[in-house]
């Protein structure tokens, strides 16, 4: 029986669950299927290339949350209901649940597939401690009503099962689809920004979007540290609500000349490959894709150890871990990266090892699987 693969978005912005689903979408349609998207707000950069490629169904949310994302449940069931064997592919916690609730309605007719993008620790402080034990009631809920959980990394998989939030018959491994077939030819473009052809002074990279748990003012920090013994500049590549806060920062570690706030790009490896060191600061991450980007562009990288770096990294191995939220720290660890001349071709290896097409076979496998 013919299947409908359905990749449920909450718009289109250029992120990494976003990319995630382009380029499993590009490769299950080189696979013969016919994967289309659903999309809760019709917005964001990516949406145009979505529709050139892909059937996509926007549907009338206007933000990412529960409640608005409910009011939308009715012309999401009547959809899904249109559809042969529908299975839907969901993957963030609001999109999760609404999915799961969907579910319901379809009585048996919808296959759902949760992928689990973010990590799942235990509260910090008693103040969030209310707010952690709805997400982890949520999750418990909407895992349970999915067919299959897919992880996105051992990091998250670990998480979920310690917090008694993952069915060990339902959760699976399965790594994101990060470098796709085309991938020599996407690295040889041009990379638009004057800091990477003129080598008088090593360029850093950094790309995200400009968000709290990127953690941006320790990397900010971290470079004015660094450039207290070396001239060095960072290009960062991203959009997000923390821009002004990042600018006014700049201005107070009197970074302007060595800092520049460049945007999203729909393209980053060309940015990777010019680059002379890669740096992540971000508090949490389930994977980190732009690891495995920039190892796969042969570029050196300095990471938080703040989850799924250490698994892609394999302990330090394939580049250099720092605690989180230590600016001195993450300094002294991009000073001896940049002196280090790093071994390429073993970290291009690693970087080419997850790779769209061993994705899009792990997701046809569990397909063809029974539900």
């Amino acid at each position: 029986m013919k299947q409908t693969i359905i990749l449920y978005l909450s718009d289109a912005q250029s992120g990494g669950t976003e990319w995630f689903a382009l380029r499993l979408a590009r490769g299950l349609h080189k696979k013969g299927l016919t994967p289309r998207f659903l999309i809760a707000q019709k917005k964001g950069s990516l949406l145009p290339l979505l529709q050139k490629e892909f059937d996509v169904t926007t549907l009338t949310a206007t933000h990412y949350q529960f409640f608005n994302l409910l009011t939308t449940l009715p012309a999401m069931v009547r959809f899904l209901q249109g559809q042969p064997s529908p299975i839907l592919i969901s993957g963030l916690p609001y999109l999760n649940i609404t999915a799961a609730i969907a579910k319901l309605f379809c009585k048996g007719s919808l296959r759902l597939i949760v992928v689990e993008h973010m990590r799942l620790g235990p509260p910090l402080s008693l103040s969030c401690f209310l707010k952690q034990a709805c997400k982890l009631a949520l999750t418990w809920l909407y895992q349970r009503l999915a067919d299959t959980v897919v992880c996105v990394s051992q990091t998250v998989l670990d998480d979920l099962r310690r917090l008694g939030a993952a069915s060990h018959r339902r959760a699976t491994l399965i790594y994101n689809p990060i470098i796709p077939s085309d991938f020599d030819t996407l690295v040889q473009q041009p990379a638009d920004h004057p800091w990477l052809t003129d080598k008088t002074h090593p360029t850093l990279v950094a790309v995200g979007r400009l968000l709290p748990v990127k953690d941006y003012p320790t990397l900010l920090r971290a470079l004015a540290h660094v450039r207290s013994t070396k001239p060095v500049r960072l290009l960062i590549l991203g959009e997000g609500t923390e821009r002004p806060a990042l600018t006014a920062l700049v201005n107070e570690l009197k970074l302007q000349d060595s800092v520049c706030l460049a945007g999203e790009r729909d393209n980053v490896f060309p940015f990777l490959k010019a680059a002379d060191l890669f740096v992540l600061a971000s508090t949490s991450e389930a994977f980190g894709n732009v690891l495995v980007e920039a190892l796969a562009c042969e570029t050196p990288v300095v990471s938080t150890d703040c989850g799924g770096p250490r698994e892609i990294l394999q302990d330090g191995l394939y580049g250099t871990l720092v605690p989180v939220g230590h600016p001195q720290e993450m300094a002294q660890a991009i000073l001896t990266a940049l002196e280090t001349p790093p071994n390429k071709a073993k970290l291009k290896e690693r970087g080419l090892s997850f790779s769209v097409e061993k994705a899009v076979d792990a997701y046809t496998n569990l397909f063809q699987a029974k539900a």
